[in-house]
């Protein structure tokens, strides 16, 4: 569980700092330096996974700062990552499909762009996304709410969208989230109470 949500951290860190690249160059700004700094923090931590030498001198660096929550979750890292270890091509091959992954949120946003009849090139799509992926999975709201749908007024606004529309966009996806999660809801009610 703890190798699963380390590297899908990554993956959506990845993944937004390529969309931050990509938004840069549709408006002809240069890289932040937020950016820059998020994908190298990202592939050091990579390496730390698979590298031994580079998750001593990381752990170092965490305890030289004075870090202890931070240093005790790398530690709780590392030791997890002990088991693959010896996998080094099972763990590469999982952090690539998280990242192949962010195309299907890419794929319902641009299913509901066009149902919405929303001005919006597919192109801004593969751009937004995994930034508002990024911004709703701070640890700063409850479940994302109202942060999804500003996330999607702020970024979309980029691409001439509307606030309403974005807005729109926000509030579709939380309701069509809810949907699909009802089946699951009836399905745990019906369950025997020594079950649960």
């Amino acid at each position: 569980m703890v190798i699963e949500r380390f590297l899908g951290s990554l993956a959506l860190a990845i993944a937004a700092c390529v969309s931050l690249f990509l938004l840069t160059q549709q408006l002809n700004l240069t890289l932040p330096a937020l950016s820059r700094s998020i994908l190298f923090i990202s592939i050091v931590a990579v390496g730390a996974v698979f590298n031994q030498t580079l998750h001593t001198f990381v752990v170092r660096l965490i305890a030289r700062l004075k870090l202890k929550k931070l240093s005790a979750l790398f530690e709780k890292v590392g030791m997890a990552t002990l088991l693959f270890k010896e996998k080094p091509v099972l763990l590469l091959t999982f952090l690539t499909l998280s990242v192949i992954e962010q195309a299907f949120p890419m794929l319902a946003i641009y299913a509901m762009v066009k149902t919405l009849s929303i001005d919006l090139s597919f192109m801004w799509v593969v751009v937004s996304v995994p930034i508002i992926l990024a911004i709703v999975r701070l640890p700063i709201s409850i479940g994302g709410f109202g942060l999804q749908e500003g996330a999607c007024a702020f970024v979309l606004g980029f691409a001439g969208a509307s606030l309403s529309q974005a807005v729109a966009l926000g509030i579709t996806g939380r309701v069509l989230e809810l949907l699909a999660t009802l089946p699951g809801a009836f399905w745990t009610l019906e369950m025997p109470q020594s079950v649960r």
